[in-house]
Formats: C-alpha cells, structure tokens, sequence
C-alpha cells in the first residue's frame, strides 16, 4: 500500500493517539508490573521478614540454647562447685586421715585378759596374742609385809599413791614384765599411762614359803581407770585380777 504524505498528515494524529496509549498501556503494564513486583517485593520482603523472623526466631532459640548451655555450666559450674562436694569430700578425707591418726584401744580386749604376777609386786593380765598387756607395778611391800605378819593384808589406793599402770600394745609386750631373759622380739609401740584410777588390793600369804618362791595370792579390783597416750585419753571398764601368785622372783 502506498501512503501519500497527505495521508501521513490524517494519520499523525492517529499514531500519537496509539503511542499514548501503547504509553498508557505500559505504564499500567509498568502499574502491574509494579504491582507484581511490588507484590512479589513484598512477598520477598515478607518472606524475608517472615525468614528474618525466622533467623530472629532461630538466634533466640540460639540465644535460649546458649542460655541453656549457659545454664549447664551453671549447672555445671555448681556441680563443680559441688566443689562443695569436693570440699566435703576432703572434709571426710581430712575426718578419716584425723581418725585413722588418733590411736585408739580396741573394744572390750580388758574381758580377754589372762593374768599373771611377780615379785613384790607386778599383776598384769594380757590378751591372747601379747598384744596388748595392762601391767600393775606397786612399790610398797605389800607381799613381803602380809608374809612378815603372817596375815591378809587388804586396802584401797589411787594408782599414783604407790605404783604405777600402763596398758602397752605391740607385740610379745608381756614377755619382759616378768622375765629376766631378752628378746628383740619385744615391740613397744604405744604405752598409755594412767592418769586416773584406785586398786583396791588383797594379800593372801603363804604360810612357810621357800625364799624365793611364791609369798602370796593376790586379789586386785582395779577401777575409774583413764589412761592417756599421744594426747588421747581413754576409760577402760572395771578389771579385776584374781588369785595371782605373786612374791617370787624370775631367774
């Protein structure tokens, strides 16, 4: 088809008429495609705000994750600081090394005593082993006395008033009380030493005895006994110490 520039002049206004509109058409276009993307900014703005949420969402779980961690050592840290428990057990420890370092005398070992006697005089009565030996020495004469009057002598005194008790524990620790031989086989390893007690002593002679034979029987009740060693000071129960020769002499 030709066209005639006539036919351009009555057609110009046609075309500007098209373009505007075609220019309308875009910029709705352009309006939707605005909107779209508007719509899909805010889509993606909400799914970012929704994923921000999220992330926030997520550093709070985070947060409260690390918080409950935080809490474990805490928790942790209370536990070691049950530390306190730690401290407890060395307070028992510290407890067991304070019992095990006090010395002590076992438990009803005063019923397990065999007695025996010398001299003028010493009683002592020791356990089955010769572990331990509660040893009497008393320096009056009471034997040679009872024999010189040919009478029982009989009389109650404190421990300190004339002689001497002890309890010794180790080993074969009655062997040198009345015995005039050695042996290293004697082990002393604690003497307690009374520091409270009474014996109450009673001399049967023996009529026409052979001189260094035995001069007497004694009887002694001995009780309120305390004996200390190593700054520990223990009760011991009542003893008594019953027909024992005594007023001979070992050799």
């Amino acid at each position: 088809m030709t066209i005639r520039s006539n036919d351009l002049a009555r057609l110009a206004p046609l075309f500007l008429a098209f373009a505007l509109t075609a220019c309308d058409g875009g910029s709705g276009g352009g309006s939707t495609g605005g909107g779209t993307t508007s719509g899909g900014t805010e889509s993606s703005t909400g799914g970012e705000s929704s994923g921000g949420s999220t992330s926030v969402g997520s550093t709070s779980e985070a947060s409260t994750s690390e918080g409950t961690s935080s809490g474990g050592e805490s928790s942790g840290g209370s536990s070691s600081g049950g530390g306190s428990s730690s401290s407890g057990e060395g307070s028992s420890s510290s407890g067991g090394e304070s019992t095990g370092g006090e010395a002590s005398l076992p438990e009803g070992f005063e019923d397990t005593l065999n007695e025996a006697g010398c001299a003028d005089m010493t009683v002592f009565g020791r356990n089955p082993d010769d572990s331990i030996a509660l040893v009497m020495h008393i320096d009056a004469e009471l034997v040679a006395n009872a024999a010189l009057a040919g009478e029982t002598y009989q009389g109650t005194h404190d421990f300190d008033e004339f002689g001497t008790f002890s309890v010794l524990v180790g080993t074969q620790v009655s062997f040198p009380v009345c015995n005039d031989v050695a042996t290293d086989e004697t082990v002393i390893e604690q003497d307690w030493v009374a520091t409270a007690g009474s014996v109450e002593v009673t001399i049967v002679p023996v009529p026409n005895a052979p001189k260094f034979g035995t001069q007497g029987v004694a009887t002694l009740q001995l009780s309120g006994i305390e004996v200390t060693y190593d700054g520990v000071t223990e009760a011991l129960e009542d003893i008594s110490f019953e027909d024992v020769a005594v007023g001979w002499l070992p050799g």
